[in-house]
């Protein structure tokens, strides 16, 4: 995986909260789909201005878009193609 660097400036999720607490993969491993460890997730970024979850940063500071992720059974995948149609998580303040 490469760092993503269009996710520097944004804010990271910090205090506010997300409509969906189930939602909260921070402290989760990213892995690929042969299990293979990526790092793990220590922030979700934000974008202000849509009200959504746009990536992840890791441990070692490299940031994911969420359309690389998917959610299954309590475990983050990362996949190289872009899952299309994706949802985001949404938060409020």
């Amino acid at each position: 995986m490469e760092h993503d660097d269009r996710f520097d400036n944004l804010e990271h999720l910090g205090e506010w909260s997300l409509e969906d607490e189930n939602q909260d993969i921070r402290g989760s491993e990213l892995v690929d789909r042969s299990g293979l460890l990526i790092g793990i997730i220590e922030e979700m970024i934000v974008d202000l201005a849509q009200e959504e979850v746009v990536a992840v940063r890791l441990e070692d500071r490299q940031a994911c878009g969420v359309e690389h992720l998917e959610i299954e059974d309590q475990q983050v995948f990362y996949r190289p193609a872009p899952l299309m149609g994706a949802e985001r998580p949404r938060f409020s303040s």
